[in-house]
C-alpha cells in the first residue's frame, strides 16, 4: 500500500507537470492536483489519471480566470524584485518582496484548492482565499514552509520533481482542509461527513 502511494504521488506529479506546461494553466493544474490527492490518494477513491484530467477539464475556465490575476501579481513582484535588487541594491526592500511572493504562493494554493472545492465567482474565490490566508497566519506559514521545502529539494535534486508536487500537496492538504472546515456552513459539513 505504501509503494502504491509513492507510485500515485509520482503519477499525479507527472500529470501536474504536464498540465502546467502552458503557464496559463497552472491554476487548473494545481486544482486538479489538490482534488486528486484528496480523493484518490488520501481517501482511496479510485485511480489517478481519470480524476486528474476530469477535474482539470471541468475546472479549466474557472481555474485560468483565478490564476491569471495571481500570475499578474507574481510578475509584478518579480519585476519589482529585479529592479530593487539590480538598481537600488536594497536588501530590506528585496526581503519584503520575497515575503510578498511567499504570501502570494500561499494565496495561489488556497485559491486553486478553493476553486475545486467550492462554487464561486472568480472575485469570490480570490477574496475568500486571500481572507483565509490572512485569517490563519500559522497555517499559511505551514503551507509556505512545505512549498518552500519542496522547491528547495527540487532545485537540489531535480529528479525529485517527479514526486514532490504530489508530496507537497499531500503535506498541505490537511492544514488547508482544516481551515476550509472552520469556515463551512453546518449543512456543508454534514454533507461532507456523509460523503466520507
Amino acid at each position: 500500500n505504501g509503494l502504491q502511494k509513492v507510485f500515485d504521488c509520482m503519477l499525479v506529479s507527472l500529470c501536474w507537470l504536464t498540465a502546467c506546461l502552458p503557464i496559463v494553466t497552472i491554476g487548473p493544474a494545481c486544482g486538479a492536483l489538490y482534488r486528486t490527492v484528496c480523493r484518490s490518494i488520501c481517501r482511496d477513491e479510485g485511480g489517478i489519471l481519470k480524476p486528474f484530467w476530469d477535474t482539470f477539464r471541468a475546472n479549466l475556465k474557472n481555474g485560468v480566470l483565478v490564476w491569471l490575476p495571481i500570475l499578474a501579481v507574481y510578475l509584478f513582484l518579480i519585476a519589482d524584485g529585479v529592479i530593487v535588487r539590480g538598481l537600488l541594491h536594497s536588501s530590506t526592500l528585496y526581503g519584503v518582496i520575497l515575503v510578498l511572493i511567499a504570501v502570494t504562493t500561499v494565496w495561489a494554493a488556497y485559491a486553486t484548492a478553493y476553486c475545486v472545492r467550492f462554487n464561486g465567482s472568480t472575485r469570490e474565490v480570490l477574496w475568500i482565499s486571500l481572507f483565509l490566508v490572512l485569517a490563519h497566519p500559522l497555517t499559511a506559514l505551514l503551507v509556505m514552509a512545505a512549498v518552500a521545502l519542496g522547491l528547495v529539494l527540487a532545485l537540489m535534486v531535480p529528479y525529485l520533481a517527479l514526486f514532490l508536487p504530489g508530496l507537497v500537496c499531500l503535506a498541505i492538504r490537511g492544514p488547508m482542509e482544516g481551515v476550509f472546515r472552520k469556515h463551512m456552513r453546518p449543512e456543508d459539513l454534514e454533507k461532507l461527513k456523509q460523503e466520507a
